[in-house]
């Protein structure tokens, strides 16, 4: 349990600080021309990449569709897991 909550607490943290990362370069007026045709630019990608990251981290914390996320980043997590608990 206390894993879930320091894990989805980070992951969240980590979505924030994309989202955050998206809109200093939005400010700064970054312009890809391929990206204004096609509405979709790495500012875009990094945006949804941290709500990705933001929702997983939440799911996971909540306990909601931990077998879907385990059987992703199941050897991220288990490097956070005591040996005698495995």
């Amino acid at each position: 349990m206390f894993r879930r909550i320091i894990l989805g607490l980070l992951g969240m943290a980590f979505g924030f600080w994309l989202m955050y990362k998206r809109q200093k370069i939005v400010d700064m007026g970054v312009r890809f021309s391929w990206a204004e045709n096609f509405m979709l630019g790495s500012y875009t990608v990094v945006g949804l990449t941290g709500v990705f990251f933001m929702v997983i981290s939440l799911f996971y914390m909540l306990g909601i569709g931990k077998g879907i996320i385990d059987s992703v980043f199941g050897s991220f997590t288990d490097m956070f897991t005591p040996p005698d608990k495995k």
